[in-house]
C-alpha cells in the first residue's frame, strides 16, 4: 500500500514539472524572462540564465523522477527549485509587487501568487515525504530495478 501510495506521489510530482517545463518551453524565452524581472531578484545575465535553465530543468528532472532515474538527485534539485519558487513567491507577496502572472505554467496557466505559495508550500510536504520514505518512492522505478541486483 504505502508503495503505491509514494508511487502516485513521485509520478504526480514529475508530472508537475514536466508540464510546467514544457509549456513554458512552447512559448517564446521572453515571456518566461519578463516573468523572473518582475520579481525583481534576478537582473541582467542572471535573469537570463535562469529563464533560458528553469523550463529545460523542470521538463528533464521531471521525466527522471518519473521514471525514477537519479530519483534522489532529481528529488534534490527540484526541491531546492521548489524552495526558490517558495522564498521567490514570498518575497513578492511581502514587497506587494504588482505581479499578476506566477510565471510557473507559461502564459497559458495563470494563477494568483498566494494560490501558488500555498500550492508551492503544499508541493514541499510532498518532496519531504518522498525523501523521508524513498525506498517506497522507488517502486516501479529504474531506481528500484539497479538496487534490487
Amino acid at each position: 500500500m504505502k508503495q503505491k501510495l509514494f508511487f502516485l506521489l513521485r509520478v504526480s510530482l514529475a508530472l508537475v514539472f514536466i508540464v510546467s517545463g514544457a509549456m513554458k518551453l512552447m512559448e517564446p524565452y521572453q515571456n518566461f524572462l519578463a516573468v523572473v524581472y518582475k520579481y525583481k531578484i534576478l537582473s541582467g545575465w542572471t535573469a537570463k540564465a535562469f529563464a533560458g535553465a528553469i523550463p529545460w530543468v523542470e521538463l528533464i528532472l521531471g521525466v527522471f523522477l518519473l521514471k525514477g532515474l537519479w530519483t534522489r538527485f532529481s528529488l534534490s534539485v527540484l526541491w531546492l527549485l521548489n524552495c526558490s519558487f517558495i522564498a521567490a513567491l514570498g518575497s513578492a507577496l511581502w514587497r506587494k509587487l504588482p505581479i499578476t502572472e506566477c510565471g510557473c505554467f507559461g502564459d497559458k496557466a495563470s494563477l494568483p501568487l498566494d494560490k501558488v505559495l500555498i500550492l508551492d508550500i503544499g508541493l514541499w510536504f510532498v518532496f519531504a515525504a518522498l525523501f523521508f520514505f524513498l525506498k517506497h518512492a522507488k517502486w516501479l522505478s529504474i531506481d528500484g530495478y539497479f538496487d534490487k541486483k
